[in-house]
C-alpha cells in the first residue's frame, strides 16, 4: 500500500534537527512499504539533499505536489523534547542508512571535528591549532565536515573508535556509530544540560563523555579556549579505557 506524506522544513541545514525534527516523522509509516513524499527542492540544503538521495528505493520523492494526492503532514505527530529524541528515531536513523553505515570500527581510529569559521561562528575554539597539533601527536585525523558528502560522513562516524568534537549539530552523526565507539564532546556546559548525544550514546551503547576543562572567551557565542594540558592527561586515560 503506498503512502503519502508531506515532510516539513524544521531546520534542514541543521543535521540534528533535519534526523530528529524532520525524517524522525517516518516513524508513523510503514517503512518497508513504498513511500512518496513531496518536500521541495528550495534551498538546495546540502544537509536535506544529501540525506534524502540516500533513502532506500522505496521512498519516492515529489518536488512539487500532484492535487490529486493528499499529502499527510506528520510535523507535531512525533513528540520532541528539549534535549533529547524519541529512542525509536535513532533506530528509525540506523535503519534508513544502514547500507551506508560501516559494519565494524576499524580498531584505533581517531578523528577529531573541526569547526571553523566562516563555516561556523559559535563553539569555535580559539585555539584551534594547538589543539589539532596536539591530537594529531596522539594519532587523531582532522575532518572538516563540509569536505565530505553525506554519504561519506555517515562511513566516516560508523568506522572511527575515537571521537572528539565540541557540541554541535555535527555530533548529530554520532547516531551512526557502533558499538565500542568512544564520544568526547568539548563543552563548558553541566553534564546535566543539552544532553542531546548522551542520551543518543547511552539508548545505542556507545561510549560519552564531556570535556569541560575550558575557559569561555565569549559567553554569548560559546567560543572556548581549550587547556591543553590537561586534555592531553585526560586522553592518555581515554585511550586505556579507564575511562569510558
Amino acid at each position: 500500500m503506498t503512502q503519502y506524506y508531506e515532510i516539513v522544513d524544521g531546520g534542514e541545514n541543521n543535521v540534528y534537527h533535519f534526523l530528529f525534527y524532520m525524517l524522525s516523522g517516518f516513524l508513523v509509516a510503514n517503512v518497508n512499504e513504498e513511500i512518496i513524499y513531496y518536500y521541495p527542492n528550495i534551498n538546495n540544503s546540502k544537509v536535506s539533499e544529501g540525506f534524502l538521495a540516500l533513502l532506500p528505493a522505496n521512498f519516492k520523492r515529489h518536488l512539487e505536489k500532484d492535487p490529486t494526492i493528499n499529502y499527510e503532514s506528520f510535523m507535531e505527530i512525533i513528540p520532541i523534547y528539549k534535549d533529547i529524541a524519541l529512542p525509536q528515531s535513532y533506530g528509525l536513523m540506523r535503519y534508513l542508512f544502514n547500507e551506508h553505515m560501516s559494519k565494524d570500527i576499524i580498531p584505533d581510529k581517531k578523528i577529531y571535528i573541526q569547526r571553523k569559521p566562516p563555516a561556523a561562528n559559535s563553539r569555535i575554539f580559539v585555539n584551534e591549532s594547538d589543539i589539532q597539533n596536539a591530537l594529531e601527536m596522539h594519532g587523531y585525523e582532522t575532518i572538516c565536515m563540509e569536505d565530505y558528502s553525506i554519504k561519506d560522513q555517515i562511513r566516516i562516524f560508523s568506522e572511527s573508535e575515537f571521537i572528539i568534537a565540541a557540541h554541535g549539530a555535527a555530533l548529530a552523526f554520532t547516531v551512526f556509530c557502533n558499538r565500542g565507539a568512544k564520544v568526547l564532546e568539548i563543552y563548558g556546559k553541566h553534564n546535566n544540560e543539552r544532553k542531546h548525544y548522551y542520551h543518543m550514546a547511552h539508548a545505542l551503547k556507545h561510549g560519552f563523555l564531556r570535556f569541560q576543562d575550558i575557559t569561555e572567551i565569549d559567553e554569548a557565542k560559546g567560543n572556548m579556549l581549550v587547556n591543553i594540558p590537561i586534555l592531553l592527561d585526560f586522553l592518555e586515560n581515554w585511550h586505556d579505557n579507564i575511562l569510558f
